[in-house]
């Protein structure tokens, strides 16, 4: 054994053992990532944090010792623990603060849009308003039949405000490839493109002058024809980190302090969702913002939700209230079994 019984075992405060029902997960906030770990395991720091290595040792049957030996191997050499052997010192190893706030009233925002339905004076007038929200985050998805003279407006527009902007557009036949990367290059507040139904090669993105932008001009064949793409639950979407983690643990990990405009203008929690709060050239977002019924989803988080609430990743997890059989069930597109530990 690597360490002395008399020493205490201190948790790691950025490490953060999570329990689901088949097995658990320590969060890593730090390093920002993860690893699986059975439930006793669990139990045992859960209960045993920053008592002496001997009670443990103590509590469990002699033919389970060489277990205990093998769970403190791995958690000093991952770092997910330290001994000291001065209880006096254990008030010097505080638990993370877990609370979860933001200077900002809305903090993410969605705009679909598609043939021009509205004048570029109201989403002007929308983005405005969230920018005195504080918004910080900004997704826009341009769908087949957009107006691409408008779209570039909208863009020089948000060169005057806080946010950034993360860009989906339909790519365009008459247009080289090489344009989307310009747009990127041109407009500052832009901070990626994702450019849907590309069925080229990519061998233009090794050429010197696009290489450097490659991690934030992607190119897909998949072709996103309205906002029925969105809400999968995916490995590919976790997110492994404090903000995420701390915001999971109270609030709902997508539509917390979220406002978006579906691409017939309506002003709702979610595009994919049905409930509409007015339409943007009719209504003030900030007059929204103020109504309890607007914020009501904002605190569903993944404990009030079935199966979720079992889940060992339900706070690294995104989650999706459009595509559900009710207000509190599991995604409808999440195709993971906590109880069996598969994804099918």
């Amino acid at each position: 054994m690597k360490y002395d019984l008399n020493d205490h075992m201190v948790m790691v405060a950025n490490c953060i053992p999570v329990k689901g029902y088949s097995r658990s997960i320590i969060y890593d906030l730090y390093r920002e990532t993860f690893d699986f770990i059975p439930n006793d395991l669990y139990d045992i720091l859960s209960k045993y944090n920053k008592r002496e290595l001997t009670t443990v040792f103590g509590d469990t049957p002699k033919e389970f010792h060489h277990v205990l030996d093998e769970y403190f191997d791995f958690l000093l050499e991952k770092e997910y623990v330290l001994l000291t052997n001065r209880p006096d010192e254990l008030a010097c190893f505080p638990d993370l603060n877990l609370e979860w706030d933001a200077p900002a009233t809305i903090t993410n925002a969605i705009i679909d849009i598609r043939q021009p339905l509205f004048d570029q004076k109201d989403y002007s007038r929308f983005l405005k308003d969230l920018n005195d929200l504080g918004c910080t985050h900004l997704q826009v998805r341009f769908f087949p039949g957009y107006n691409h003279n408008m779209a570039l407006r909208l863009f020089e527009f948000l060169n005057d405000l806080d946010m950034l902007c993360e860009v989906v557009i339909p790519y365009d036949t008459a247009r080289p490839p090489g344009y989307y990367i310009n747009l990127y290059q041109h407009y500052q507040k832009i901070h990626s493109i994702t450019v849907f139904d590309f069925h080229q090669e990519l061998d233009f993105l090794k050429k010197e002058d696009y290489r450097p932008f490659s991690q934030h001009v992607h190119f897909t064949s998949e072709a996103v024809t309205d906002q029925s793409h969105c809400g999968i639950i995916s490995p590919a979407y976790f997110s492994v980190n404090i903000p995420m983690f701390t915001e999971s643990l109270q609030f709902n990990s997508c539509l917390n302090r979220k406002v978006a405009v579906d691409q017939f203008g309506n002003i709702k929690n979610c595009p994919s969702l049905t409930k509409s709060y007015g339409q943007i050239n009719s209504i003030s977002l900030k007059d929204i913002v103020k109504s309890d019924a607007f914020k009501e989803c904002w605190t569903i988080s993944k404990d009030k939700i079935s199966i979720c609430r079992m889940c060992e990743f339900r706070y690294m997890c995104t989650d999706c209230r459009a595509f559900v059989s009710d207000a509190t069930d599991k995604p409808l597109k999440c195709r993971y079994n906590p109880i069996t530990c598969e994804w099918t």
